[in-house]
């Protein structure tokens, strides 16, 4: 019942010839072919052709995304658990609706790859608070640029070293 409701929901809303995009919205209208007939929208009553026309929205108030805890060896074998958080905004909804698929997972990706890269290129005394946050917001921000995101700040929530114990080929029949 409730994908059915879902359905006339969604072929209602592509039926209407008008969207409504609220004040903390900014939209991209897509015709027919992405690049070619594309439009910014600001938020507001805009019109659209039925069934031809995809609304994409997006929030463009200020975004704080958590980044997964991760476990990384430094140059001098230290284990670091590091966890992080990104702060940004959605500065051209179009440029990143065409230029990547899912901007929350790539930006996680992108700033956990520049964490491991440099705690796997340092020793741990320079695997610091400030130090991982410098290198992460240097390189960061103009990957995101083209993106049509602007990252104001990148956090290290939490870091702390640890041993890592891996345990693998075990099967239940080796367990008695």
């Amino acid at each position: 019942m409730e994908t059915l409701v879902q359905f006339i929901i969604e072929f209602w809303e592509r039926l209407l010839p008008i969207v409504i995009i609220p004040p903390w919205q900014q939209g991209v209208i897509a015709h027919l072919s992405m690049e070619r007939f594309t439009r910014k929208v600001d938020s507001g009553i805009h019109f659209k052709i039925p069934f031809i026309d995809e609304v994409i929205t997006a929030e463009h108030k200020l975004q704080v995304q958590p980044l997964r805890t991760q476990s990384i060896r430094t140059l001098d074998g230290v284990c670091l658990s590091i966890t992080g958080a990104l702060r940004y905004r959605i500065n051209d909804l179009k440029q990143t609706v065409l230029t990547v698929q899912d901007w929350d997972s790539s930006l996680q990706d992108l700033a956990l790859g520049l964490i491991t890269e440099f705690v796997n290129t340092h020793n741990d005394h320079n695997c610091t608070v400030a130090n991982i946050q410098r290198h992460v917001m240097s390189n960061i921000g103009n990957a995101s640029r083209g993106w049509g995101l602007d990252v104001q700040n990148f956090y290290v929530v939490d870091i702390v070293d640890h041993e890592v114990h891996r345990i693998t080929g075990i099967s239940l029949s080796d367990m008695g």
